[in-house]
């Protein structure tokens, strides 16, 4: 049986996780934004120079591993006066419907407490419903397509993570 965990993103893995970045994007978004569009948002958010900045002004990159093979990543922090923002929250679509998703969700709710987070946001496509629903998020405000969602981190986790997770 082949293990799965969520552990912290390596500097020599990232060239992994921008090519699942761009397999994911390009898998879920087409319908909810243009190709162009998506091309656009990979090009300015998933660059490894982008990454290695990000982690190095305090932002969490970890992965979900099934075995020796990265099948998730999410990206958050650091927390600011009692919020942790989560910027990236991204399952490969065959991994889709097991639990991981939410089990991604509860590492990172469970982490930001652990930073002194009372609450979690994002911001998000008003088309890609599923992140705020599956947060039982609180609209804060609406700007053209985009929401900006709030949820506590208490009613955000649903149970411990089950996976292996380093915090």
């Amino acid at each position: 049986m082949t293990s799965t965990e969520i552990r912290a993103v390596r500097l020599e893995e990232l060239p992994t996780l921008l090519q699942l970045a761009h397999r994911i994007w390009h898998d879920h978004y087409p319908g909810i934004i243009t190709v162009k569009q998506i091309d656009y948002m990979l090009a300015l958010g998933y660059e490894p120079t982008v990454l290695e900045r990000e982690l190095a002004e305090g932002t969490r990159i970890d992965v979900l591993m099934h075995g020796a093979n990265m099948i998730g990543f999410m990206s958050f922090g650091p927390a600011k006066a009692g919020n942790v923002k989560l910027h990236k929250c991204y399952l490969d679509v065959g991994a889709h419907v097991q639990g991981l998703g939410q089990q991604m969700l509860d590492h990172v709710a469970i982490a930001s407490k652990d930073m002194g987070a009372q609450t979690l946001s994002l911001r998000v496509n008003k088309e890609n419903r599923k992140p705020f629903r599956r947060m039982n998020a609180v609209v804060l405000r609406s700007l053209n397509r985009w929401l900006m969602t709030s949820a506590t981190v208490s009613s955000w986790t649903t149970t411990p993570c089950p996976l292996p997770c380093s915090a």
